[in-house]
């Protein structure tokens, strides 16, 4: 070939390759912003239940005040009524308790205080930690009692600077405030230390009557250990912590390991994605930082990338091979017109083209006896011959049809002619028409003898009361025209998966899946075989023959 030709080719090639590289480098970038996106919605959902959930809590406990705002008398009775009255644990779930801590200003209110309350109901109460303080907010109710609330009877949360800070910002604000990061009185420090977890305080103003112009005369506080709150919100919003996400909340701005008031437990390993996010509740602001795991980066991984690296190159070698080709082409007819008329140019075309057809057939038959041979040696000469007649068969639809379109339903009827009396009751062929290039009229006709085949000797054919139903229609998805085709069996004898593919299978389905670029699904379903094919539509038109030579190597 000339220089120039050369040149062409290489130049095409460069380019092919350099266009299949950029597309892999997109779509791998956009397949990482798939996903990403995928993660931070998994996150938010997490982010907006919390949030939720906590303000939830914050409109609960304005129904607790209204307790005390009608009474300036209730007792530890009615306070536990009012608390199992709205279901604390069921529809508030994550909560340690709620309490109610009278305000005591000085030690004189405060001896009374627990005085009252002795002789009330509780002998051993005493209001700790001990010492004189200005003012006093002991736990007098605490719901549901249970051994790890009974801890915090008496402790008074104005003893704390934490806690202390939470409630005079609520009484400033007249609404609720959430403490720091801290250690609930709840825990037991003397055992169980890996139980222990951080804990946070909301806290609100009680007015007695409803009197907010005067000081207030007590707080109701919910308390929440954060692994329980965070681990109802697994529960009862259907999140998947630890298998997917890994969440870690800090209490403020900051990610220090001493802010943490929640991390994931047992922290599977880290995947590929994070993100974060503030959340401001009550006066607090909270940094909430999750990652993705491994299993999460598995379930969203695609080959969509590979895919389209590996079909950029296929596609730039075709490419190259095609202008390869069409350089020698040009090369040949330029010596052909040099030394040729035109009627031996016709004549030579004409040559040509029985050649090329005959090679194909020749190459197909070759391909059938090779695979074949693989089989049963007692069986190849039926098998065979079986296989040529099918062949046989295409190859006279496409002589009446004179190599241009065969119709669908013609090959369906000529491919099962010797079932012809059971087309209508048993075998039934629903479809628009729709017509085949001889290339595909081939492969579909090789095709649809195997399935036929298989179906008389272990599918629904095989007894008196097996049907089949083919069917095919034309579809558009996504502006994309597409061809499907479908062959169910059923009420035939019970079939399972072969624990090996012969050339059948490979018939049926790998030499249709390269001919047509389509997918072939296959089932072996107790209800009887099902196959469906689908390609693209301008396959099925497409007058290319099939790459034999990649069938044998599958």
């Amino acid at each position: 070939m000339r220089l120039r030709d050369n040149w062409v080719v290489g130049i095409i090639l460069l380019i092919s390759l350099t266009a299949t590289g950029l597309s892999f480098a997109y779509e791998k970038r956009q397949a990482f912003a798939r996903n990403q996106a995928a993660f931070d919605r998994a996150s938010l959902v997490i982010q907006d239940d919390l949030t939720t959930m906590i303000e939830a809590y914050g409109q609960f406990m304005r129904g607790g005040v209204a307790l005390f705002n009608v009474s300036d008398d209730v007792n530890r009775e009615e306070f536990r009524s009012y608390v199992e009255s709205v279901r604390l644990t069921e529809k508030y779930p994550g909560i340690q308790g709620i309490s109610f801590n009278p305000i005591l200003r000085g030690a004189a209110e405060k001896a009374a205080h627990e005085s009252a309350v002795r002789r009330k109901d509780l002998p051993d109460y005493t209001v700790i930690p001990a010492g004189d303080r200005d003012v006093y907010a002991p736990v007098q109710f605490i719901e549901p009692m249970n051994v790890r609330n009974e801890r915090a009877l008496g402790f008074d949360i104005y003893s704390e600077s934490n806690r202390r800070a939470a409630a005079q910002q609520a009484i400033v604000d007249g609404s609720p405030s959430l403490t720091s990061k801290l250690k609930l009185v709840q825990e037991d420090a003397n055992g169980e230390l890996d139980l222990i977890q951080a804990g946070v305080l909301l806290v609100f103003p009680v007015y007695f009557g409803g009197n907010t112009g005067s000081d207030p005369d007590g707080l109701i506080v919910s308390v929440f250990r954060m692994g329980d709150l965070m681990q109802s919100i697994s529960e009862h919003a259907g999140n998947q912590f630890g298998s997917h996400v890994n969440v870690t909340l800090y209490d403020g701005a900051t990610a220090t390991p001493d802010n943490i008031l929640y991390a994931t437990p047992n922290s599977f390993s880290a995947g590929s994605y994070r993100t974060e996010g503030t959340l401001r509740l009550f006066n607090k602001e909270w940094l909430f930082e999750t990652t993705s795991t491994q299993t999460f980066d598995e379930s969203r991984a695609n080959d969509s990338s590979i895919i389209i690296l590996g079909a950029g190159i296929l596609v730039s070698l075709l490419l190259t091979s095609l202008a390869w080709g069409q350089a020698a082409r040009n090369l040949e007819s330029r010596r052909a017109t040099a030394k040729l008329t035109a009627s031996n140019a016709r004549i030579e075309f004409l040559m040509r083209e029985i050649n090329h057809r005959s090679k194909n057939l020749l190459s197909l038959v070759l391909v059938i006896a090779r695979q074949t041979g693989k089989g049963d040696p007692s069986q190849f000469a039926s098998s065979f011959s079986e296989r040529l007649r099918a062949l046989a068969t295409s190859q006279d639809l496409l002589v009446k049809s004179r190599w241009r379109e065969v119709a669908l339903d013609a090959l369906l009827h000529s491919q099962l002619s010797h079932f012809a009396d059971l087309i209508g009751t048993r075998i039934h062929i629903v479809g628009d028409h729709i017509g085949l290039s001889a290339a595909n009229a081939q492969t579909l006709g090789m095709a649809i003898h195997e399935l036929a085949t298989n179906a008389s000797k272990y599918g629904a054919l095989a007894n008196d009361t097996g049907t089949i139903l083919i069917t095919w229609e034309e579809m558009q998805s996504d502006n994309v025209s597409e061809f499907r085709m479908s062959w169910v069996e059923r009420n035939g004898p019970p079939i399972t998966a072969p624990e090996s593919s012969g050339f059948g299978v490979k018939v049926s389905e790998t030499m249709v899946k390269i001919a047509l670029a389509g997918v072939i699904e296959t089932k072996f379903d107790p209800a009887g075989f099902e196959w469906h094919l689908l390609c693209p539509l301008d396959r099925i038109h497409q007058s290319e023959d099939a790459d034999l030579s990649r069938f044998e190597e599958v």
